[in-house]
């Protein structure tokens, strides 16, 4: 928890120093440049060291929340795109509109691990599009019902099958299950301490 603490007091006076006295300037003069149809070469200033370690944090803390838990395996590369996120748009932090930076980055990282997800639902999804056309025994499933794995995900490597090669197995023995429950030889039962009357069956009444 304490290597994932960010002071948001702290951090909130640093961007908004670096905004104010750093790029809001910058801004100035690339936008006068332009005017004036000169070719502006100057880089934008860099993110402090201080803002872009509680960028880190704030994503990493954030990716501990268990609504993120069925994308375990692809945790860092989440936290990667959400800190790119926050660098790219940390410009769009207004200080005279807002003195909690520590929100406005949270809520920018919700948005970076959202695309993440949705993009990588359409690649997944697009790959098990095609692997259904070259494996006919999974025509029938649908692409909602099947938990995807990676390589480097442990629950992955403990499981040799995967979840579609489960569920047709599942499949195979219902199947198989029912086609031997059918053909199985019907059993009489003997009542207790009465050999040789079937069960359920009334011996008729002597006269």
């Amino acid at each position: 928890m304490a290597d994932h603490y960010v002071n948001n007091r702290e951090f909130t006076t640093a961007v908004s120093v670096w905004r104010r006295e750093l790029w809001y300037p910058w801004k100035q003069r690339k936008d006068a440049a332009e005017d004036e149809g000169i070719e502006f070469h100057e880089h934008a200033p860099p993110i402090p060291d201080f803002v872009g370690d509680c960028f880190y944090k704030i994503a990493s803390r954030y990716a501990l929340k268990p609504k993120w838990s069925r994308w375990s395996s692809h945790i860092k590369d989440m936290v990667s795109e959400a800190v790119l996120s926050c660098l790219k748009y940390a410009h769009n932090f207004n200080p005279d509109k807002s003195q909690n930076a520590f929100a406005y980055f949270t809520q920018c990282c919700h948005h970076s691990f959202l695309q993440y997800i949705n993009k990588e639902t359409k690649v997944a999804k697009f790959k098990f599009e095609m692997v259904k056309e070259a494996n006919p025994d999974i025509a029938k499933m649908d692409y909602n019902n099947i938990m995807l794995f990676d390589e480097d995900n442990a629950d992955f490597q403990a499981n040799e099958q995967s979840s579609a090669e489960r569920a047709i197995a599942r499949e195979n023995a219902a199947i198989h299950e029912a086609h031997e429950a059918e053909n199985a030889p019907r059993e009489t039962f003997i009542k207790p301490g009465k050999p040789g009357r079937p069960f359920g069956k009334k011996s008729a009444k002597k006269k």
